[in-house]
């Protein structure tokens, strides 16, 4: 397999019937602290093509699984004959593609197009007029399975700072995007520090959004999207109007956060 492709993990049980699965030899395991049970659930890990050539083993959480099958991941989304119109203009007209999970895709074209509309509806932000959208295995029309998934899911549309409250400070944005995930005092100050340190805001916790420059707005505007650890991240026109240091800055950022989550999927115009 391709260097960091994502892959489901199962243990080779008659009982699992994996497509495409083929059989990967796996060294007995040497020490087991815990029994390893019978049917364990999926578990979905990153691996390297080095780890595949059939003398190592996998660990996962203190434990070892031997005689794996692998096969590819599904996709996290699916797009079936999707349009969409505001009024007589045609944004989306029978759109039909599949995006792979695990790894970041580009969304490319000129103004006016629907990459936004696409995007938004992918999020589960627009309703859906006609055809299907299947995001992380399921219909997102489906209101049962929006809110399901909508928590798995981080939206930064368009604009410099949208998803900011300008009249609150830097911490405060953070704290309350965190909130409403419901995490504790502990959680969200760990969570923050962790964002603030990686995107070097450190020193601007108390200014307020509105205040901020525009490469600052968007690396705050990506710390509120990630505060949950979502599974997939969607980035409308992320670095447009910012100036170029801070796109780089931008980039690099996205690049770390990628390969401390090896299975998150981003989705970028």
């Amino acid at each position: 397999r391709n260097a960091g492709e994502k892959l489901w993990l199962m243990p080779d049980e008659p009982a699992c019937d994996v497509p495409n699965a083929q059989p990967v030899r796996m060294p007995r395991l040497t020490r087991l602290e815990e029994e390893v049970p019978s049917a364990p659930p999926p578990l979905r890990v990153g691996l390297n093509g080095s780890d595949l050539d059939g003398k190592r083993t996998v660990r996962l959480e203190s434990l070892t699984y031997t005689n794996i099958r692998i096969c590819h991941m599904p996709s996290v989304a699916e797009i079936s004959n999707l349009s969409h119109a505001f009024g007589k203009t045609q944004a989306l007209s029978d759109v039909t593609l599949e995006i792979p999970s695990g790894c970041m895709v580009g969304l490319i074209g000129p103004d006016g197009v629907g990459k936004s509309t696409l995007m938004g509806l992918i999020a589960g932000a627009k309703i859906v007029q006609k055809g299907s959208v299947k995001v992380l295995g399921g219909d997102i029309a489906d209101r049962r399975h929006r809110d399901v998934v909508c928590p798995q899911i981080a939206y930064m549309p368009q604009g410099l700072g949208k998803n900011l409250y300008h009249e609150l400070s830097v911490f405060e944005n953070l704290d309350f995007f965190a909130r409403l995930f419901a995490q504790d005092k502990t959680e969200r100050h760990q969570r923050i520090d962790t964002l603030l340190k990686a995107t070097s805001m450190s020193d601007f916790v108390d200014r307020q959004a509105g205040k901020l420059s525009g490469g600052m707005k968007q690396k705050l505007g990506l710390c509120c999207a990630l505060i949950h650890d979502p599974d997939l991240l969607l980035l409308d026109e992320p670095t447009t109007g910012v100036d170029p240091l801070s796109r780089q800055q931008f980039w690099t950022l996205i690049d770390r956060i990628r390969k401390d989550r090896p299975g998150m999927s981003v989705l970028v115009s």
